[in-house]
């Protein structure tokens, strides 16, 4: 497996934890719309009316740009005595590696985090850390920054877009997951191509 496979598979794994601690909220919203001016993650994500979903992610390198598919899956567990989602993310490129997120159900903040990869048939987990800081910031406030109509894999939406200092998310109607995710001031780009 190349090195960037792995890198690739992490940063769409982690661009959701990472950006709850951004603590700057960027805003040209009109307070006037009749739509919530501010969203949390647990708002902006409906985990429970989701088995999967598959997320086009491009990645810009200094080298050029990369773009693979963020496959996951989603299942009620439980971890430390919280109920959590297990969100269970590989990338098309590098198969053989796993990212497990266990997510709060309630505020969406990073409870456990690992990684599985197979090594001669064998599985190895490898533990990993959540963000410094994701159990005990403040949750993070997505301000609503415009409407705007926007084509994915999934469709064509008319989408309202959150943001944050370095973060956005388009959330659709009736679409349980952003339709797109940008992160890292738009050095990555996740686009929704279907979700069960």
């Amino acid at each position: 497996m190349k090195p960037i496979h792995v890198m690739i598979i992490l940063v769409a794994a982690l661009a959701i934890l990472v950006t709850a601690c951004a603590r700057t909220p960027a805003t040209d919203a009109s307070a006037s719309q009749n739509i919530p001016q501010s969203l949390t993650l647990a708002q902006l994500y409906s985990y429970n009316a989701v088995h999967g979903y598959t997320y086009k992610v491009t990645t810009m390198l200094a080298t050029g740009e990369q773009s693979t598919q963020s496959i996951a899956t989603v299942a009620a567990d439980k971890v430390y005595g919280i109920a959590a989602w297990r969100v269970e993310s590989k990338s098309s490129a590098a198969d053989t590696t796993t990212v497990r997120i266990w997510l709060d159900q309630n505020t969406l903040r990073c409870t456990k985090l690992d990684t599985v990869s197979v090594v001669d048939g064998i599985p190895v987990t490898n533990p990993g850390f959540c963000p410094i800081g994701e159990t005990t910031a403040p949750l993070v406030k997505y301000v609503f920054a415009k409407t705007e109509k926007i084509s994915v894999g999934a469709g064509t939406f008319t989408a309202r877009k959150y943001a944050d200092a370095g973060s956005a998310y388009w959330i659709a109607p009736n679409v349980p997951l952003p339709v797109k995710i940008s992160t890292g001031s738009g050095s990555v780009i996740m686009e929704l191509e279907s979700y069960t």
